[in-house]
């Protein structure tokens, strides 16, 4: 722990008590930012490589990364700081920003989880893209600031899950359309809500994760055999086909789009 933080030993830290050590452990004015305060705004997008709290301080600390936080230095005045569970963290607005722009401008991975973020941020709380674009133009001059409308652009808060938004943005930096999202039809009186969709096309894709649709599988079944019976075709991609095999897919939607 920090220097005058103590815990006992045996006491194994959860994200909150992680969190809370490393701010209390910081000078005054340290918030918790990043994907650790997306994190607190009830999305999770931390990644296996954010095993430190990320904290933001102002420039005029001297404070510095170890092995139990990230420190980045900026401004954060007191409208950009919100309080969740007794811990000060990042707005929403500010974590989307952070998020948008806090990256290498010639990262496609980085840009892809930036897109993941704010996806995931705007689904949770409605975010307003027209008002969000404003608090970004409020902020000229800021490091990266160029890189949040590219983001923006591409970021849609009707996606569902942060691997629903991955396989978009796969597609589309494979040169292919932009899908719309949670795509609604009507067949037999009923309506259902596909993940990705070329509508023109009548080309539903799916993202099936391990865990969401453990016990739904006979609605599912359901659902596709009425959408496929009134004309529908059908991609189900999983995470391990995402990560393993991205050209498979994008070669597989290429072909599907060709075909119908």
């Amino acid at each position: 722990m920090r220097y005058d933080v103590y815990r006992w030993s045996g006491l194994k830290l959860d994200r909150h008590g992680r969190a809370e050590a490393v701010v209390l452990g910081a000078p005054p004015g340290a918030v918790v930012s990043g994907r650790w305060a997306a994190w607190f705004h009830d999305v999770d997008v931390l990644r296996r490589t954010d095993d430190r709290v990320e904290v933001t301080v102002p420039r005029t600390l001297h404070l510095k990364s170890d092995s139990e936080r990230r420190v980045r230095h900026a401004e954060v005045p007191g409208e950009d700081i919100a309080i969740v569970n007794d811990i000060p963290v990042t707005s929403v607005f500010r974590t989307a920003f952070d998020l948008s722009r806090l990256r290498p401008p010639k990262s496609g991975y980085e840009f892809v989880e930036a897109v993941v973020a704010v996806d995931a941020l705007a689904h949770r709380h409605r975010i307003d893209s027209d008002a969000f674009l404003a608090y970004a133009l409020a902020h000229r001059g800021w490091p990266g600031v160029r890189l949040v409308e590219p983001v923006l652009e591409l970021s849609d808060a009707r996606a569902e899950s942060p691997m629903e938004t991955r396989l978009r943005m796969l597609l589309v930096s494979g040169g292919l359309p932009v899908p719309e999202v949670q795509y609604e039809v009507a067949v037999g009186g009923r309506s259902y809500r596909l993940d990705l969709a070329y509508p023109d096309k009548w080309l539903a894709i799916e993202y099936d994760g391990e865990d969401s649709h453990r016990g739904y599988l006979g609605a599912d079944a359901r659902r596709q055999n009425a959408l496929e019976s009134a004309g529908w075709t059908f991609r189900r991609y999983t995470a391990d086909a995402y990560y393993r095999r991205p050209a498979e897919i994008l070669s597989d939607i290429r072909a599907a789009l060709a075909r119908t």
